[in-house]
């Protein structure tokens, strides 16, 4: 028998962020900012605006580099000095913003987390009648560090895992749902995939033969069926 072939008859994949949980990093950043502004003697109102016009830049791209928080951080730190080194070199400029990342996970974990108390509880109830797989396009390490604040041991509450590092790219992608019904040898049919954005969750498992479910509080695309909040998911089940 394959090592990794699913014996249960249906799957159930779930879109991460603003679906099982959602985030709200507004605090997050201005920890982050105000980190980096201390330790390499930079002006806030420059990094931000340096910072804010690489990301209207690498939101267009493709590359997994370019999107990482790494990336657009350096090139913003670099921008907003200018030229100068009067504070910071490459090394410590490295060093700094790699604090600031590891400072803006602890703080999103710490106050920008918000999900339903239920949520686990749920997941554990479909989870005897069903596979439950999480499809999502945030980096690994942050996505584990946010499941296992909401669900603790994800093992307990989730069959398997695919990231954007496994997928090699962003959504909109049908790569996603892909590597999980290759690596588990699901059906197509008997997959439904929930989301909360009918062009980036959605839209390609749709074309695939995936049922699909929209969660949220505006309809769009043309999903199979959509609710208002993830508690409703057993409803319609």
């Amino acid at each position: 028998m394959h090592a990794n072939r699913i014996m249960k008859h249906k799957s159930l994949i779930f879109d991460a962020d603003n679906t099982l949980y959602k985030t709200d990093p507004k605090k997050a950043y201005e920890k982050q900012f105000s980190f980096l502004c201390k330790s390499l003697c930079l002006n806030r109102d420059a990094l931000e605006r340096e910072w804010k016009n690489i990301l209207k830049t690498v939101v267009l791209s493709n590359s997994l580099v370019e999107r990482s928080r790494q990336f657009s951080l350096a090139k913003a730190v670099n921008a907003a000095l200018n030229g100068k080194r009067t504070c910071a070199n490459e090394r410590s400029i490295e060093k700094a913003v790699k604090e600031s990342i590891e400072l803006f996970y602890e703080e999103v974990l710490r106050s920008g987390m918000d999900f339903s108390k239920k949520t686990p509880s749920m997941i554990l109830r479909l989870k005897k009648k069903y596979n439950v797989f999480v499809a999502s396009d945030e980096y690994r390490a942050f996505l584990e560090k946010k499941l296992s604040f909401v669900f603790g041991n994800m093992k307990d509450y989730f069959d398997g895992i695919v990231s954007c590092e496994d997928a090699g790219c962003l959504k909109p992608s049908k790569k996603f749902h892909e590597i999980l019904i290759e690596k588990y040898n699901l059906a197509p049919k008997n997959c439904t995939i929930i989301g909360d954005s009918w062009e980036r969750d959605l839209k390609t498992a749709k074309q695939a033969g995936i049922t699909t479910v929209l969660v949220g509080t505006g309809e769009e695309g043309s999903p199979d069926f959509w609710i208002k909040e993830i508690g409703q998911l057993e409803g319609i089940l």
